[in-house]
């Protein structure tokens, strides 16, 4: 059995569902679309999609599904 989503993706995915025409439409630019979507959806899990925790990106280390910065 795999893991559920969260309530902010199955928000997200309503929302698209609801207004699949505009999302669909070449109208609808990337900006909207990082906006909207993207960033909410990979912030959900955790993902630090601003860089709020911000750490030197040299040393950083992908460990366990996320970045992480060493200390010194």
């Amino acid at each position: 059995m795999g893991a559920t989503a969260p309530d902010s993706v199955k928000r997200l995915v309503d929302h698209f569902d609801q207004n699949r025409k505009v999302f669909l439409s070449s109208d609808y630019k990337e900006e909207p679309l990082r906006f909207e979507f993207l960033n909410l959806f990979f912030t959900a899990p955790g993902w630090d999609m601003g860089r709020r925790k911000r750490g030197d990106p040299v040393r950083r280390q992908f460990i366990g599904g996320r970045w992480q910065f060493p200390s010194l």
